[in-house]
């Protein structure tokens, strides 16, 4: 069979996390919401895929390929706007080709993930975190490589180091390479992407934390949305830009900016300014390795 998806990048409720990523490649429990949606497709027997966005096509094939990772054929294709399911039909889907899937199915909407129709993303921040709740469950089912259930509820990825010390409180998603420090707290309903270093102390609840960030000690997150030194209250969409490295920063941002070499350190929390960093610098290279 064949279908049309359609992803949007008119996020007007995420602007903040469209400025950071293109909507269709935002990272959703350890995948971006372009591979949740292949997945799922491939999963539906469908064998031709033509994928509509007004983002620039190489943006989403340099996640897509030519869908030979997940089965179907695979072709994007840009429009300057997004389109309505009946633009879509009339654009895409010839007369003269057969093999389509019955309608809606034709032409499916990705401004949810697969399965949440009720559950609209990018409307707002509110219904991203809370998709991220519903979603938590049909990624613990999916049996993904790597993922395992490290207690009631808390759901780990590959090659994480988390302190004895620390508190895991389900329901909680800590993606792969991630590290967690002594006498953090994790959960409930926290979702911590790939390559995320929590220091010690630090607390995160009703949150979600973007790839290759750092949560500095005895910091605390709640009810908000972190990626980089971007601080995002989901509740109110209040947002801020955190000036100190030391609270939260991004990860790669310092890799890239930093040319000399950083004595390794077996130690998360330090005194002073310039021997934090060096540590944030160290940790980002480790994961790295």
């Amino acid at each position: 069979m064949k279908t049309i998806l359609i992803c949007p990048n008119q996020a007007h409720g995420l602007t903040v996390l469209a400025d950071l990523k293109p909507i269709p490649t935002l990272p959703v429990l350890g995948e971006p919401f372009i591979s949740c949606w292949m997945h799922h497709l491939a999963a539906q027997k469908f064998k031709e895929i033509r994928i509509v966005t007004s983002e620039p096509a190489e943006v989403i094939t340099e996640y897509t390929g030519d869908g030979s990772r997940w089965g179907p054929k695979v072709e994007v294709f840009h429009e300057v706007c997004d389109l309505t399911p009946e633009e879509a039909r009339k654009r895409y889907k010839p007369n003269y080709e057969s093999d389509w899937a019955p309608e809606p199915l034709d032409v499916i909407e990705a401004n949810h993930l697969p399965g949440l129709e009720g559950c609209k993303l990018f409307d707002s921040y509110r219904d991203w975190f809370q998709a991220l709740s519903r979603w938590l469950p049909i990624v613990a089912n999916s049996r993904r490589i790597g993922m395992r259930e490290l207690s009631s509820g808390v759901w780990v990825g590959r090659r994480t180091k988390i302190s004895r010390q620390a508190k895991l409180v389900g329901p909680c998603w800590i993606g792969d390479h991630v590290q967690i420090g002594k006498d953090a707290i994790i959960g409930p309903n926290s979702f911590l992407e790939s390559q995320v270093v929590v220091d010690v102390g630090a607390s995160i609840e009703n949150s979600w934390v973007g790839p290759e960030t750092f949560l500095g000690a005895l910091a605390e997150l709640k009810d908000s949305l972190a990626w980089g030194s971007t601080l995002i209250n989901w509740k109110t969409g209040s947002n801020t830009v955190v000036p100190d490295p030391f609270l939260l920063t991004s990860l790669s941002d310092r890799r890239e900016r930093d040319d000399t070499p950083v004595r390794q350190t077996t130690e998360i929390a330090q005194p002073g300014l310039a021997r934090r960093l060096g540590s944030v610098m160290s940790l980002a290279k480790n994961l790295q390795s």
